[in-house]
Order: structure tokens, then sequence, then C-alpha cells
């Protein structure tokens, strides 16, 4: 089975076609982020993102998400000796987005806007049944769907190897939509030579 529509991999085709084309003959800035946060789910994310063309900005990602599970009956507890255990409701999406880089007169400063499509699987706990002994028991329900994703953030630039950024995720879908704030590490090549104009 295909993990992923025609249409996810059509645009996955034509945006890493036109930054092949474009980035050619122009200055080229790769990073990779690795982070988290939380809001509506707890999130972890991963992604690769690449500055070409002065401020066009593409970024393939990774999101993982996970929240309590709903429909969880009312007497359900599951005690550990780490504390209470809940069924979850997981949102494992992969991401294509596009946006711009706004550079500040502060060469470690910068500010990104950018958005996409994303697709993925939602796993719900669900069909609890209540034993006459022990604990409930449930099955997993997996879905695919698809979404948009929307990411800002401001990028701060510690060095040319290393830095960190904070901003908004929301990733809506059919199934599950997911908002929340994160943070990530960011490294490698973040930023290039300061100019007098115009700082990566």
């Amino acid at each position: 089975m295909n993990y992923f529509s025609k249409s996810f991999r059509i645009a996955l085709f034509l945006l890493l076609s036109g930054y092949s084309a474009y980035s050619q003959s122009n200055e080229l800035y790769i990073y990779g982020e690795l982070g988290g946060g939380d809001g509506t789910h707890g999130i972890f994310k991963a992604a690769m993102s690449a500055i070409f063309c002065k401020q066009n900005v593409i970024s393939l990602s990774f999101y993982y998400a996970s929240h309590r599970a709903p429909n969880i009956p009312s007497d359900y507890n599951l005690n550990t000796i780490f504390g209470s255990f809940w069924p979850q409701q997981t949102v494992s999406m992969f991401g294509i987005s596009y946006g711009l880089a706004f550079f500040s007169n502060n060469p470690h400063i910068r500010f990104i806007a950018k958005g996409g499509i994303t697709e993925g699987l939602v796993q719900t706990a669900a069909n609890f049944i209540s034993p006459s002994i022990g604990a409930y028991t449930y099955s997993i329900e997996s879905n695919m769907t698809t979404g948009v994703v929307l990411d800002p953030a401001i990028e701060f630039l510690l060095s040319k190897g290393f830095g960190f950024s904070v901003g908004l995720y929301a990733n809506i879908n059919a199934i599950n939509s997911v908002f929340g704030i994160d943070a990530s590490m960011i490294f490698r090549k973040v930023r290039g030579k300061s100019r007098k104009h115009s700082t990566h």
C-alpha cells in the first residue's frame, strides 16, 4: 500500500524540482531542526529546511503528536508505578512547506513564514471492552488523512552551526487537528557570512 497519496507525491516532486532549478546559481542555506512543543497535543518535530534565492524557504518535516484518546470510559483507570496511563490518540504526519525568510538588521535573528500540506496516520484507542476480571481492553483504529500545515517561527542563530527557534504550529485535518507552540534546536549551516544589507 502506498503511504502517500498521488497528490502528495506530485506536490513533493514539483516543489523539489523548483528548488533544484532555482538553487543552481544561488547561495544555499541548509539546516536541520529537532524539537518539540505542547498545545492540544504533546508534539515532537524533526525537519530539514533550505533557504535559496535570497529568501525562499522549503521544508520537509515530520511531526508526531499525541494526547488522551476521546471516548475513554469514565471508570477507566490504569495505575502504574509511573502514575496513571491513558490510552492515546496519535498523529504522525509528514509535511511539505514553502514560505519566505525575513531578515532583520540583527544577523542573528530571522523570521520564517511558511505553510504547506501534510499527510500521515491518525491512530486512536477505541472500542473499549470491560471484562468481568481485569482491566479494560481496546483496539487501535488507524486512518490516513491529508491536511494543511502552518508553521511560522522566529530563529535565533547563535553561530554558523547552531541556533534555536520558537514558533507556532497548526496541522488542520479532517480527523484530529493539532495546534501548539514548539521550540527546536537548529543545526548545520544555519546562516552565512554577514552582509551590509542582507544577512543569512
